[in-house]
C-alpha cells in the first residue's frame, strides 16, 4: 500500500477562534499568544519545507464594515509576525460597498464563491501574483452555477474544475466534508445543513453502519476526483501543445461559472478528444 502524503496544503486559524475565524479576541487579549503560535508553526513548517503550502484563514466571508476592518487589522498581524504566511479570505476581489473599502493589499489568496466570480477583477489580482481559489457553500447567489447539493445532477461536482482552469483557479475550498451533526442518521436523512440542504457540506458517510472501518467515499466525491484529474489532463494538453489549443477544448464544454454544458456525454467526449490530442504525435 501506498502511504505516501500527498499534502497540498496547510490550513492555519488563529488560536481561540473558530472553523470560521470568527469569535476570540485574536489582536486583544490573546494578541501574543497568537504571535507565539503563528511563529513557532511556521517555523514548523518551514523546517520540513511545507511553508509554502501553508496559508492563515483569517475570515469568512465578510459582510460589513467592521468584518473589513477587522480583515485588514489581521492581515497586518500576521503579516508583521509571520511575513512569508499566506492570507486567504473567502471574498472577491471586486470591491462589494465603496464604504467599507478594498481588501486588496490585505489579501492572499482569494477565494470567491461560484456566483460572485469576475473576471476582470480577478485577472487584475492573478498579474498582482496573487492567488485565485474559489468555494462553494449552501446554494448562494445565482442557481445557474453548478451546486453542490444531493439534489442536482453529479455532474456538478465534476465541472467545477473545468471552469478553474479556465480562469486559472489554483484552489478549491470546501467547507466541511463530514457535516453529520444535524441528522441523527445521514443514510436515510441527508438533510445535514438546515431544513433545506441535502448532504450540504457532506461528501463521505460513516462506514460502521454499512459494516466498514472508516469512511464510505460518496459517488459525489469521486466525482470531483475525476475533475481533478481533468484539470490535470488540461494542464498535460497545455504543456504538449499550448495554452490556446486546451482553451479551446474547455471552451466546449465550460464557459463561465453561469454558461457550462449540462449534459455529461458531451464532457466525457471532450475528455476523450484531449486524451488523443496529447498522445498525438
Amino acid at each position: 500500500m501506498d502511504r505516501t502524503f500527498h499534502i497540498t496544503g496547510f490550513p492555519i486559524w488563529f488560536p481561540g477562534t473558530n472553523s470560521q475565524g470568527w469569535k476570540g479576541d485574536p489582536l486583544g487579549a490573546d494578541r501574543k499568544r497568537n504571535a507565539r503560535y503563528l511563529r513557532s508553526m511556521y517555523t514548523y513548517l518551514q523546517a520540513h519545507h511545507w511553508d509554502k503550502m501553508a496559508y492563515i484563514y483569517v475570515a469568512d466571508e465578510p459582510s460589513s464594515q467592521e468584518a473589513y476592518n477587522d480583515v485588514r487589522a489581521r492581515s497586518k498581524f500576521v503579516h508583521e509576525v509571520v511575513p512569508g504566511l499566506k492570507v486567504l479570505c473567502t471574498k472577491e476581489p471586486q470591491v462589494q460597498k465603496p464604504s467599507w473599502g478594498s481588501l486588496v493589499g490585505w489579501v492572499d489568496i482569494w477565494a470567491p464563491l461560484w456566483p460572485m466570480f469576475e473576471d476582470t477583477a480577478v485577472k487584475k489580482r492573478l498579474s498582482a501574483g496573487e492567488e485565485i481559489w474559489s468555494y462553494t457553500a449552501l446554494c448562494q447567489g445565482r442557481p445557474d452555477t453548478p451546486c453542490w447539493e444531493l439534489d442536482f445532477p453529479v455532474l456538478n461536482y465534476r465541472i467545477p474544475m473545468w471552469i478553474s482552469w479556465r480562469f486559472d483557479i489554483t484552489g478549491l475550498l470546501y467547507w466541511s466534508a463530514t457535516n453529520w451533526a444535524s441528522t441523527l442518521d445521514v443514510w436515510t436523512n441527508p438533510l445535514t445543513y438546515g431544513d433545506q440542504y441535502n448532504m450540504e457540506g457532506s461528501l463521505l458517510y460513516p462506514g460502521v453502519d454499512a459494516g466498514v472501518q472508516g469512511f464510505i467515499t460518496s459517488i459525489r466525491l469521486k466525482q470531483i476526483r475525476e475533475g481533478l484529474e481533468d484539470y490535470e489532463y488540461l494542464t498535460i494538453l497545455a504543456q504538449r501543445r499550448s495554452r490556446t489549443v486546451a482553451e479551446e477544448a474547455v471552451k466546449k464544454i465550460a464557459r463561465s461559472w453561469h454558461d457550462w454544458d449540462p449534459d455529461a456525454k458531451d464532457l466525457l467526449r471532450a475528455r476523450a478528444e484531449i486524451a488523443r490530442l496529447i498522445l498525438a504525435k
